[in-house]
């Protein structure tokens, strides 16, 4: 196992996600996370951090228990922006969809050092593009945390907004298109060399209803 896969961490507080999600399926967590080498469910304290490895042993177990290769998107759809402590309070209380994926630029280092947000733009197009960075990162974590933010846009902006277009950088779990067009609403390019959200650039810059530029200030 290399460096760069021991070495990388998460926030722990976002396994509780996946400890939701095997309770609503039936499973009972605490024994996929000692399956999985870990010796509790993490709690809320935002100062534990798991290894890469320790997720993908975790998400490993999941998928072998629930017989889903798309787990990552079940883990999506129970996570709450808490998941991510106070950079997702930070940003539900975002001014705009732009002020949104410009915090994660900037701070989802807090959340994961797995990899590296940017924003690329252009007059028709916002793109908020995700590098992964560690090596050996599971591919039910890029499921999972790209469409929880389709969600959380969805949350903050539109409860219909819909990206132009997906891409991952993972392969499609055969037979799984459909579970993926679901999820993220609009067909999903796979086998890429990063993850791309593209939005159109004529909704970025429109208020939010629930922007709040101290409280988000106070979480930042």
């Amino acid at each position: 196992m290399s460096d760069a896969t021991t070495s990388a961490t998460t926030i722990a507080v976002y396994t509780l996600a996946i400890q939701r999600a095997l309770e609503a399926n039936g499973y009972e967590a605490a024994d996929v996370f000692r399956a999985a080498g870990l010796d509790h469910t993490p709690g809320q304290d935002p100062m534990e951090r798991l290894s890469t490895a320790e997720v993908v042993a975790l998400f490993r177990e999941s998928v072998k228990r629930s017989g889903n290769p798309a787990f990552g998107l079940t883990v999506a759809r129970v996570m709450h922006p808490s998941n991510i402590h106070a950079l997702g309070y930070a940003l539900l209380a975002s001014a705009t969809l732009r002020d949104a994926c410009e915090r994660l630029v900037h701070y989802f280092r807090i959340a994961s050092d797995q990899g590296v947000y940017r924003i690329e733009e252009s007059d028709e197009k916002f793109s908020l593009i995700l590098e992964v960075k560690a090596e050996g990162v599971a591919y039910e974590t890029i499921d999972c945390w790209n469409a929880f933010l389709v969600h959380l846009f969805r949350m903050i902006y539109q409860p219909d907004f819909t990206p132009q277009s997906v891409t991952l950088a993972r392969p499609c779990p055969e037979g799984c298109e459909a579970l993926y067009r679901k999820s993220f609403h609009v067909p999903v390019t796979f086998d890429a060399s990063y993850c791309e959200i593209c939005l159109d650039s004529a909704v970025v810059d429109r208020p939010l209803m629930g922007g709040n530029r101290e409280i988000a200030g106070e979480h930042d």
